[in-house]
């Protein structure tokens, strides 16, 4: 390994034996021998990695397979993750990626592969998770030195803009929870709890009665109950951050009391059950994930409201929260999010209420700071601020004469609707 300069610019020449033979790889015109050098180490690297690793025989499918292997079993993911990138390899990388070996793959394949997959009807949002995945496993390869740079960076997928989520309002709210109230049934408790507390679908099946205290008014999200195509599993909450105490309020008090009394009779009728989850079935079974999804769809279709998604009950709680201007950082820690940014960003939608009462305060700013520029509808909006200073050569003689006495030059009135000359 050779880096020397020659003339204004540096370069590199590298001697390398490849399966017996010898090779050269030369390049120049880097403008500083540190740049040579990096260089250089750069291309070792790709040569030794290619070569002496196996990186060149190992095909693009194999190397997949350990690494969900090692992925599922690292102990840094939830298994729901680990199954889902299993889902996204089998199905979408490694039939379109798979036959090329590692060392092989460049970021035109990724890029094509992207375009098929979008081709083929998967959304863009799904399309650069299924690249985030192969991202994530090339960027393994690279710390293990099996690679010596990832190619699925800086490639180009298509632009994703997140879905427009809409909530319902509080009237929808009080509609839904009024006709649940009505019909009180095993899940009742269920529908207060994702639209008063916000918990997510997983934290709802996870419930236990241990962690719900209906003196205090309070309830721990402790444990999540999560379902794949395995099943069902118990698992911990999605973060650090999720693992909270959630005040309750009067209504989800009352209907959690009402829910433990109907397991009290079921108990007497049935005898006695081995777990100790708040939402079951009629044969005392807990409620799985995708059942709970299905019954909130009957019962919001039965109520007479719009359809949206059982997290979006989660989404309505942070908006009506906000609207009624609760702090942000309140609404972020009773959502169980480990940062703030999240919550502004994904759940607190500010509704049409919020927007009128912002451009309201403003008005309000305005009007208490002394000065009548704002007014309300019908008035008549009045300046009687010191007027600006005319030259008096180019003032007409009656403008003089009215400023003089008082008159309409110094204090003008304008209609609504017509502009002031301090706007």
């Amino acid at each position: 390994m050779t880096v020397y300069k020659r003339g204004k610019r540096w370069c590199y020449h590298l001697h390398v034996r490849v399966n017996g033979t010898s090779q050269q790889h030369k390049r120049s015109g880097f403008a500083t021998q540190a740049e040579a050098l990096r260089a250089e180490r750069a291309k070792l690297s790709e040569v030794d990695g290619g070569v002496r690793l196996g990186a060149s025989r190992m095909t693009v499918t194999d190397y997949l397979a350990t690494w969900l292997v090692r992925y599922a079993h690292s102990g840094a993911v939830k298994a729901t993750t680990a199954t889902t990138a299993a889902s996204y390899v089998n199905t979408h990388l490694v039939p379109r990626l798979g036959s090329l070996t590692l060392a092989g793959l460049r970021r035109l394949h990724v890029e094509q592969a992207a375009g098929e997959l979008l081709q083929s009807g998967l959304s863009p949002k799904t399309v650069r998770n299924v690249i985030g995945t192969l991202h994530k496993a090339l960027s393994d390869a690279v710390r293990l030195e099996l690679l010596p740079y990832n190619c699925a960076s800086d490639v180009t997928l298509p632009k994703y803009d997140k879905r427009d989520v809409q909530p319902y309002d509080a009237s929808e709210v009080s509609t839904l929870l009024q006709y649940v109230d009505a019909h009180d049934d095993l899940l009742t408790a269920a529908w207060w709890l994702a639209l008063s507390c916000g918990l997510r679908r997983g934290e709802l099946c996870g419930l236990r009665w241990c962690d719900v205290d209906l003196v205090r008014g309070e309830l721990f999200v402790r444990v999540t109950r999560l379902q794949d195509r395995t099943g069902v599993f118990a698992s911990t909450p999605k973060s650090r951050a999720s693992v909270r105490t959630v005040a309750l309020g009067s209504g989800v008090v009352d209907a959690l009391a009402r829910l433990r009394d109907r397991h009290d009779a079921l108990q007497a009728q049935l005898g006695a059950w081995s777990h100790d989850q708040v939402l079951i079935t009629y044969d005392a079974a807990p409620v799985r994930p995708a059942t709970l999804t299905r019954h909130w769809h009957q019962v919001t279709q039965a109520a007479g409201l719009r359809r949206i998604r059982l997290h979006d009950a989660r989404h309505t709680h942070g908006t009506v929260l906000a609207d009624q201007g609760v702090p942000v950082h309140a609404i972020s820690a009773r959502l169980g999010h480990a940062s703030v940014a999240t919550t502004m960003h994904f759940y607190v939608h500010a509704g049409a209420a919020a927007d009128r009462r912002a451009a309201l305060t403003f008005d309000e700013v305005v009007r208490a700071s002394g000065n009548n520029v704002v007014t309300t509808p019908g008035e008549r909006r009045t300046t009687t601020n010191t007027p600006t200073p005319q030259n008096p050569a180019t003032t007409p003689l009656h403008e003089h004469d009215e400023r003089d006495a008082g008159g309409p030059g110094r204090d003008r009135t304008y209609d609504q609707g017509i502009m002031s000359p301090l706007l």
